[in-house]
């Protein structure tokens, strides 16, 4: 630029040949020269600019036709942003801004920031005479700030994320030093943030660095593979929880969620008891006990029931060896369809009924009672759950009666006239003289209270068993 001003057309401008110039112009122009900053001079009325090589990349497309022109006419585009402030530096004040500018400097167009120190430069007189703009490129200073800015909103999105989380969530670096916890994880500890920044896992839950804990963990960040795992941790204020914990390898080390399932470990004992205890009851009790899953064909009516198990005493009053995972009409081949019926009744209606039936093929009466093991009017055929087929249990035993113990004919007729006459009892199931205990008087509706004990035990595990099944 030096060559450009010594060479350029002086005597055109409102400046006048370069000899002519005071030595206040002369002066500002060595300065601007003379320095690495990007600098500009305007000068005399005019406002007519001269600048450095570090200036002329600002310029673009202007340069290098900018020399000599008026101010307001290199810079036209921005003009009625950047005049008030040059009004205030000819007045006499030092006027700072930042400003953008698309500039070209690396063959591309791009986005740049600088800022103006604009200071009054006055002549031998001491007036104002010209404005020398000091010019610092500020693209890496706004892109650093803006990168911080967004940094910082995406900490806070990422930190609202994570306190919104039900689950506990940590961050570990490769050391096990821990860099971050959320909300949940800190509901779950006994600690503040600010207390377990910075510190290792194995400082903020002591002992648990030589358990299988830490060996889990350590398996994780070495092999960098993920690690899932349930453990009871016992903290140092005695308080006790079991945790499920998922650990996963990330570049700074490990990202660990964990959650409480303390209550669900609890459920599970209490089913493991209930479990123990219904099997006890249901191996030890005289009485035939099964449970049967009702088949519906696509009209909804009852076709065949599926034996979900059977207790001892139901094989040793049958002859059945094995009830679990067999058909009745696998079982008991062309037996009375009216017991499906009564199964199905039972299940819709979700009320309990005690009958007496005569087994031809066993040459025996039985009592039995038949009781709705899921929730009324809900599910195929009605019974069972929207995605379970309803479930009766059946609790039978030996009937001995002096008056049936004459012959099978007697008995049969007895067993030809119980379902008309069950028919009966269960129209009039609350008048006088229909009693589910009277021995000819063959059926009724009963609440099921000789088998109460075992459903109660039964119904607690079909309250913590998917689909209300009770499972062996």
């Amino acid at each position: 630029m030096a060559r450009r001003i010594r060479e350029h057309d002086w005597a055109a401008t409102p400046l006048g040949p370069v000899a002519g110039w005071p030595q206040s112009l002369r002066t500002a122009v060595d300065i601007l020269l003379g320095s690495g900053h990007a600098m500009q001079l305007a000068w005399g009325p005019e406002q007519t600019i001269l600048y450095n090589d570090a200036y002329a990349p600002m310029l673009g497309g202007r340069h290098p036709g900018a020399l000599g022109l008026p101010f307001r006419e290199v810079w036209t585009d921005i003009w009625t942003e950047i005049e008030p402030f040059v009004e205030r530096v000819f007045a006499g004040e030092t006027v700072r801004f930042e400003m953008p500018l698309v500039m070209t400097r690396h063959g591309y167009p791009e986005e740049t920031w600088w800022d103006f120190s604009c200071s009054p430069v006055r002549d031998e007189l001491g007036t104002v005479a010209g404005l020398l703009n000091v010019t610092v490129d500020a693209t890496g200073k706004v892109r650093g700030k803006r990168a911080q800015i967004a940094l910082h909103a995406s900490e806070t999105r990422l930190r609202n994320v994570l306190n919104g989380m039900d689950e506990a969530f940590g961050l570990m670096d490769r050391d096990f030093r821990i860099l971050t916890f959320n909300d949940a994880a800190l509901r779950l500890g006994t600690s503040r943030l600010e207390d377990i920044l910075g510190r290792t896992h194995w400082e903020v839950y002591p002992g648990s660095e030589n358990s299988e804990i830490g060996r889990l963990l350590k398996r994780a960040m070495e092999e960098r593979r993920p690690v899932s795992f349930e453990h009871l941790y016992t903290w140092e204020n005695g308080q006790a929880r079991w945790l499920e914990t998922r650990a996963y390898p990330v570049p700074e080390g490990l990202a660990v969620f964990w959650r409480d399932i303390s209550e669900r470990k609890a459920a599970e004992e209490r089913l493991r008891v209930s479990e123990a205890k219904y099997r006890r009851l249901f191996e030890a009790i005289d009485e035939g006990f099964v449970i049967a899953e009702l088949i519906h064909d696509a009209g909804g009516r009852p076709v065949d029931a599926l034996y979900v198990e059977g207790n001892p005493a139901a094989s040793r009053l049958t002859g059945v060896a094995d009830y679990a995972g067999r058909r009745r009409s696998e079982i008991m081949p062309g037996a009375e369809p009216e017991w499906l019926e009564i199964y199905d009744r039972v299940a819709r209606t979700g009320m309990a009924e005690r009958l007496e039936r005569y087994a031809v093929n066993l040459g025996q009466w039985y009592d039995f009672q038949v009781i709705p093991m899921t929730d009324a009017g809900a599910g195929q055929g009605g019974g069972g759950t929207k995605n379970s087929p309803p479930r009766v249990a059946i609790l039978f035993s030996e009937h001995h009666h002096p008056a049936r113990g004459r012959g099978g004919a007697a008995r049969q007729r007895g067993a030809a006239s119980l379902p008309a006459e069950a028919d009966r009892c269960h129209a009039a199931a609350d008048r006088p003289g229909c009693d589910a205990d009277h021995g000819d008087e063959a059926a009724g509706r009963t609440s099921g209270r000789d088998a109460r004990e075992l459903l109660r035990a039964g119904g607690r595990r079909r309250q913590l068993s998917p689909g209300g099944a009770v499972r062996a």
